[in-house]
């Protein structure tokens, strides 16, 4: 807070600088764990979509493990989703034998989950 004096009237100046960076930190954090639990469950949305609502082909047994293993995670500027499963990537980019069923992809890139991630933001934000 600082006095200052012009002409016979006092200004009072009050500084709440501090008090809206953490308001806009901690709603950033909100957003990304939002964005980051709604990315996770649409790319196990696409996953089912491409794999598990699919005819089964003899070459693999579906366990459900590839599904189940999908995560998401944040640090300070981003949200990410992923999994640790092995054979992920062949899934997501295809191989010689076999077509690729992206689930990752889309679910970070895909222009109906992007409208939602910015709502999820701007709602976050708005609630700061």
């Amino acid at each position: 807070m600082s006095k200052q004096k012009i002409g016979s009237s006092t200004i009072e100046i009050l500084d709440h600088s501090d008090k809206v960076g953490i308001a806009l930190w901690m709603a950033k954090k909100r957003a990304l764990a939002s964005i980051g639990a709604a990315a996770e469950a649409n790319a196990k949305k696409e996953i089912t979509k491409k794999v598990y609502d699919t005819p089964p082909s003899p070459s693999y047994h579906r366990t459900g493990n590839l599904r189940n293993s999908i995560s998401h995670a944040e640090d300070d500027d981003s949200a990410y989703i992923g999994t640790n499963i092995k054979y992920a990537p062949f899934v997501e980019l295809g191989t010689s034998r076999m077509n690729p069923r992206p689930f990752l992809r889309p679910a970070a890139s895909d222009g109906q989950y992007i409208a939602q991630y910015k709502a999820l933001l701007k709602e976050s934000m708005e609630n700061a």
